[in-house]
């Protein structure tokens, strides 16, 4: 546990709830266990952008009503991880309450999300886009961009061969098109299936 002069306060009161209604939200952490007694959670960040999680931070989460409610940090400390956070929300100032939250995604409204450089996407930009070859055939459709292993690769499902996974990489994709839903190849697909 950090002493705590590493803890910072909240100073600000969380935002109103926002109208839940026809909002479409985007999962920025998850809560994976309780830090000591006193109410504190491990989170398990989602987020390039470390200061989404400052005191006064508010987000949302599903309850298991499938309610959707929210939660305010009331005080942050970093984590043992470079992708991890521990944060005390209001209202669940001891261990007891805080167990409820295991398990639980934390989530922002779309338009909150941080813009990203030109040329950087998020997952779920890429998901749905067509997959083009050099010559501008359609040869399928991109499924997820996996970014959690050492070299992020692109899950597209084919007519022809199923499943095929592609680098993320200049080398092999030439445009991407978020706009047109269009993403082009620099070489044939075929070069990304395993000889049989």
């Amino acid at each position: 546990m950090l002493p705590p002069n590493n803890e910072n306060e909240s100073k600000t009161v969380c935002p109103a709830d926002y109208s839940k209604e026809q909002q479409e939200f985007v999962v920025v952490g998850k809560i994976v266990k309780t830090v000591g007694l006193d109410g504190w959670v491990k989170v398990q960040s989602n987020s390039d952008f470390p200061e989404r999680f400052e005191p006064g931070a508010s987000f949302f989460r599903t309850d298991k009503n499938n309610e959707l409610s929210s939660l305010c940090a009331e005080k942050v400390r970093p984590g043992k991880t470079d992708s991890s956070v521990e944060i005390l929300f209001k209202g669940y100032e001891h261990v007891d309450l805080a167990k409820e939250l295991i398990g639980e995604l934390l989530k922002i409204p779309l338009s909150e999300r941080y813009s990203l450089p030109r040329g950087t996407y998020y997952p779920d930009e890429l998901k749905g886009l067509k997959v083009l070859s050099p010559e501008g055939a359609e040869e399928g459709e991109v499924l997820e961009l996996e970014i959690n292993v050492p070299s992020p690769y692109l899950t597209v499902k084919t007519q022809k061969n199923g499943e095929v996974l592609i680098p993320f990489k200049k080398v092999f994709i030439d445009k991407i098109d978020t706009k047109a839903r269009r993403l082009f190849l620099k070489i044939p697909i075929e070069t990304h299936i395993p000889a049989k």
